[in-house]
């Protein structure tokens, strides 16, 4: 595993459970009434100053960030988003942009297959998912799309980690474009941080990604953050296998 998340023993806690609200191509759906705390892994020590936010009552679509922050979802045809932000707003959901500069945040991204998201996925998975590269050339054949959205290499500047076929760490240096910002935040004085996980089957592969940003003084926070969507995943991504090779 990257160095930043190999540390510390794993332990069993609960975290206060915050349910957030969502609007997209259906128009507005509250925030889902979530117990009062959530179940997660994370290392040893640090479940005080952290938190569980979902827009879904479903187990396991939330992402845990730190204590105190606010969150709204996005959704549509191609799959949806999770924001969780330090500061709150009164900003319709649909207006509110990605965080810049320094702003710090944390961000779930799944992209399903089978719809208008495989061409984002494809483009994502060109350059850091080798055995997914059957599956790209496939849905480069099949319709149009711009050839640069299919490129077989990674983003230059991003540092990539690969934890297996199909899991990858990654850190996007400030002020680049790279994995850490294709879906948001926006380049900025902070490096990105996150993990990409292609699950699924070999005609529809969906992707999740998270990206971090977080300020000097909630750095120790992030493996905390990290192994937490690990380990909710693992039994989607054990089953991944676009190339349907085993």
């Amino acid at each position: 595993m990257a160095p930043s998340l190999s540390a510390g023993r794993l332990v069993e806690a609960a975290l206060p459970a915050v349910g957030c609200p969502q609007d997209g191509q259906m128009g507005p759906i509250p925030a889902p009434a979530l117990p009062g705390s959530v179940r997660v892994i994370i290392p040893e020590g640090l479940a005080s100053r952290l938190a569980y936010y979902s827009a879904s009552d479903t187990v396991g679509t939330g992402v845990v960030a730190p204590r105190g922050w606010s969150c709204f979802g996005v959704y549509g045809p191609s799959g949806e988003s999770l924001t969780v932000m330090p500061q709150s707003s009164d900003v319709p959901i649909l207006d509110r942009g990605s965080p810049s500069g320094a702003g710090r945040v944390v961000i779930r991204d799944l992209l399903v297959g089978g719809t208008s998201g495989r061409f984002l996925i494809a483009k994502v998975s060109a350059g850091i998912f080798p055995k997914a590269r059957k599956a790209v050339e496939t849905l480069r054949d099949a319709g149009p799309a711009d050839p640069d959205d299919h490129a077989s290499e990674a983003w230059p500047a991003d540092r990539i980690f690969r934890l297996s076929d199909f899991v990858v760490g990654y850190m996007t240096p400030p002020e680049t474009d790279g994995l850490g910002t294709i879906f948001g935040p926006a380049p900025g004085r902070g490096s990105v941080r996150g993990l990409a996980f292609l699950t699924g089957g070999v005609d529809d592969p969906s992707l999740v990604r998270l990206a971090v940003r977080l300020g000097e003084a909630d750095q120790a926070l992030y493996p905390s953050i990290a192994t937490s969507l690990i380990i909710s995943l693992t039994s989607d991504v054990r089953d991944a296998d676009p190339q349907g090779s085993r």
